[in-house]
């Protein structure tokens, strides 16, 4: 793979919350717009904003099913700003909402320890009360 396109993935992912315009993208790789789209399609078959969105919501699957943020602190914490598109994009990719996503993918949380000091309940009229 084109070492260039390889800089820009590294990029994408290592800050998916970040805007990326293509021609910032270009700029830190000394290539034009037109010619980082035409590579980057080539070695990896989708365009790099497809590319970005993909990344995205595969990690915002990750975080639904991982943890108890809301939909939207996922939706911010991936990039996007419209919720809307990012269901839109989300539903076109999983086949379901985030919500139903989450339902259904929802990764169990460990068993707690039992807890020592649980309170015994106190007879209704117990008239030894201190």
């Amino acid at each position: 793979m084109d070492q260039r396109v390889e800089r820009v993935i590294a990029l994408m992912t290592n800050d998916l919350r970040r805007g990326f315009r293509l021609s910032k993208m270009a700029q830190s790789v000394n290539l034009s717009p037109t010619r980082l789209s035409y590579l980057f399609k080539s070695e990896i078959g989708s365009p790099p904003a497809r590319y970005l969105r993909t990344l995205r919501i595969n990690d915002a699957a990750t975080l639904l099913a991982s943890t108890f943020l809301t939909v939207k602190e996922i939706m911010v914490r991936v990039g996007f700003s419209d919720e809307s598109h990012f269901v839109r994009y989300f539903k076109r990719s999983y086949g379901m909402t985030p919500t139903q996503y989450r339902r259904l993918n929802r990764r169990p949380i460990e068993a707690r320890p039992p807890q020592a000091n649980i309170r015994k309940k106190r007879p209704i009229n117990s008239k030894n009360r201190q």
